[in-house]
């Protein structure tokens, strides 16, 4: 694939007489170069990500339509309208390639640590506090959603989602009953917050 980059060349010239003129000499001069090369020299190139492209990068000047509404371009940027040049150089571009996206670990836990200051110089640590996710799923493997989910020693409650996902807390760290509530079925769960190790979890699968 290739794509055509277009550039607005104009000329500055500091101090002396009849500006406009200086502008457009300068304007010719530039001009002149261009126009002598239609690609744009190999040793221009080297080092470079453009550098060996075939085939060779072609260059044109001056086209009638290279910068639609130059008026409009010039007054963003806050200037008066000044004479300039259009160079169009076409580039190839290497085609993306994509991928499967990397499978990331699920978020189950998640600390949040607070820190109390009586000085700027001196903090003390709040004991760390959790919030906890987890998946309810059947017998099959399949989401349950409108599940609730119990954290009995808290008495805090959630229901799953679509996909049979649920997320409580704030909670501190300990040993923990999950009770899952599904219609007539009810099933208990033992928890540790956090994990002690992989590949435990927050979730639960019902049994019937």
């Amino acid at each position: 694939k290739r794509i055509a980059c277009s550039y607005l060349v104009t000329a500055w010239p500091i101090g002396g007489e009849e500006l406009p003129l200086q502008e457009h000499r300068l304007l010719s001069q530039v001009l002149q170069v261009f126009l002598a090369y239609p690609t744009i020299p190999e040793e221009f190139l080297e080092n470079t990500r453009l550098a060996g492209q075939e085939p060779a990068l072609p260059m044109v000047t001056a086209q009638v339509d290279g910068v639609q509404s130059a008026a409009e371009f010039w007054t963003a940027l806050g200037n008066q309208l000044r004479p300039s040049i259009t160079v169009t150089v076409t580039i190839a571009i290497k085609e993306l390639k994509l991928s499967e996206p990397e499978k990331t670990p699920t978020v189950i836990t998640r600390n949040l640590q607070l820190e109390q200051r009586i000085s700027p110089a001196t903090g003390a640590l709040i004991p760390s506090f959790f919030r906890i996710s987890g998946q309810v799923t059947d017998v099959e493997g399949q989401p349950v959603m409108e599940a609730r989910v119990t954290l009995v020693e808290w008495n805090l409650s959630a229901q799953t989602d679509t996909n049979g996902y649920y997320t409580m807390g704030v909670i501190s760290g300990g040993a923990y009953t999950l009770r899952v509530e599904q219609g007539n079925q009810v099933q208990e769960a033992s928890i540790t917050v956090p994990v002690e190790a992989e590949p435990r979890d927050y979730n639960i699968q019902l049994q019937q």
